[in-house]
């Protein structure tokens, strides 16, 4: 039987050393705990039969079954990236958010444009570091069950605070108890 030793970095005044351990596991990303592929969304839509590859989005597509889809969409401007992507042609699919990973996303401008019938479920924790404008990103979505309160806390406490943040989190989650509660947790510049 073999064992692996693994080498880590740190740092200590200053000064690089190398530690050994014997856990070759990487950490899980918060950010993207899904590992999902750069500028990727995983969605799982409610109706399981819509093709979302078939309905013209300029974007990847990739069914992983039973209405999950990964879009990928590599480009930093995600404003109103669902409403193009799910709500097009007033299709509008009521989904869950599964995960995303955003790293380098700058705008998420009405993100949810179509969110308040739509989305359901609870809103995950994604990168943020580089957006600069999430105004109304979450508005109106009306059942979220939750994830509003801890991504406000992140993003308003990160060090580049995204600069437009006007009616981030207008009214979410407003028709769901833990959604409510979260609401009024929020800051009135946020909501």
């Amino acid at each position: 039987m073999s064992e692996e030793l693994v080498l880590s970095n740190l740092t200590i005044q200053g000064h690089p050393i190398g530690l050994f351990h014997d856990d070759p596991t990487p950490p899980v990303d918060p950010w993207n705990p899904l590992n999902l592929p750069a500028y990727t969304i995983r969605v799982q839509l409610t109706d399981t039969s819509f093709d979302c590859s078939a309905q013209g989005f300029n974007g990847t597509w990739v069914s992983r079954g039973n209405g999950v889809w990964d879009i990928t969409y590599v480009n930093t401007n995600w404003s109103r990236l669902l409403t193009k992507s799910i709500g097009f042609s007033g299709k509008y699919k009521e989904h869950r958010l599964l995960g995303m990973n955003t790293t380098g996303v700058t705008n998420m401008e009405r993100f949810e444009d179509v969110g308040h019938e739509i989305l359901i479920g609870t809103i995950p924790l994604f990168d943020t570091t580089a957006l600069t404008d999430v105004t109304n990103m979450f508005y109106e979505c009306y059942y979220v069950e939750g994830g509003a309160l801890a991504l406000y806390q992140q993003m308003s406490t990160q060090t580049n605070v995204p600069s437009d943040h006007d009616g981030c989190f207008y009214r979410c989650g407003i028709d769901t108890v833990t959604g409510a509660v979260e609401l009024e947790q929020i800051s009135d510049g946020w909501k």
